[in-house]
């Protein structure tokens, strides 16, 4: 299941029961993934899903040395006769069951500290003029399900580009980005709209 608040619909819009899953694992499978994605869209099929950072690895040569040794998935993409309202999913959602362990930082304030450093000395250099410095928080879903989590956030964080993915592959998925990354239109057209330094 997907949920997108930025769907087609012009609400919460929700893809379910696919008729073909198409995972990339490795890096020599992104091309492939996304060839067939695109027949199924020229086809006349709607395709929802996610690429991967680390997918970009896989698509330029020169990168494809960095790769993670275990990335996860890094293109997980469904194929959907169309798209549906997604009022019933989201009404059997429960915010008040969703529960996490306090937020953990992803790296040590010495870390933190380091990288800002860095950080400081390219701006010196003339090397940009602007770096966003982020880290991952951890956590744990202690209590709840993950869609009753992301109920529980769309309640609190209002975003223009939340989502919700869960499609029995690859971990679940609950986004409250206010970022438009990438956004294919029926007619081909492609807008992206990322935010300053991202």
């Amino acid at each position: 299941m997907i949920l997108c608040e930025f769907g087609p619909l012009g609400g919460v819009t929700l893809f379910d029961n696919a008729s073909d899953l198409l995972v990339a694992r490795r890096a020599d499978e992104v091309a492939p993934v996304l060839a067939a994605a695109e027949a199924a869209r020229a086809r006349g099929a709607w395709v929802a899903g996610y690429l991967g950072y680390e997918a970009g690895y896989a698509m330029e040569p020169r990168l494809q040395a960095l790769m993670p040794a275990t990335p996860g998935p890094l293109v997980v993409l469904g194929i959907y006769a169309a798209p549906q309202a997604a009022g019933a999913v989201l009404a059997g959602a429960e915010a008040a069951r969703a529960r996490i362990d306090p937020l953990r930082p992803g790296v040590t304030r010495a870390e933190y500290g380091q990288a800002f450093d860095r950080v400081k000395t390219y701006i010196a250099a003339g090397d940009c003029y602007q770096i966003n410095l982020t880290f991952p928080l951890h956590s744990r879903l202690t209590a709840g399900s993950p869609l009753d989590l992301y109920a529980a956030l769309q309640g609190r964080q209002p975003v223009g580009f939340g989502a919700y993915l869960d499609v029995g592959t690859g971990p679940a998925l609950v986004s409250r980005s206010p970022e438009l990354f990438v956004r294919l239109s029926a007619g081909g057209r492609i807008e992206a709209r990322p935010m300053k330094g991202t």
